[in-house]
């Protein structure tokens, strides 16, 4: 109903755009009738891919959410049994991207 409003979160990887949290029911285009206010939830981006010292970082699926990269150690350097691929992930807070392996 008019001036209600409605709790809104966003699906794992995803943060608001900007907006509280909620939607509410204001006035819509004609005096006469409601709307809803509009919601997003945009991935998280992380950004450019990190520099891993003596090693060459691919080029990401993506810099959204869940976009991976590989990693590949140059000649004579060991991944001493990390990952070879980072993955964009959640930072801190978790409305933000960050790179992890």
């Amino acid at each position: 109903s008019f001036g209600g409003t409605v709790n809104v979160s966003c699906a794992t990887g995803h943060s608001a755009n900007g907006e509280r949290g909620e939607m509410s029911c204001g006035v819509g285009s004609a005096a006469t009738s409601g709307a809803w206010t509009t919601f997003t939830c945009d991935p998280v981006d992380c950004g450019v891919t990190p520099t891993v010292a003596n090693a060459v970082v691919g080029t990401p699926s993506s810099q959204l959410y869940a976009g991976t990269a590989s990693v590949t150690c140059n000649s004579g350097y060991s991944s001493q049994g990390l990952a070879d691929t980072i993955t964009c992930g959640l930072g801190s807070p978790t409305t933000s991207g960050a790179w992890t392996s």
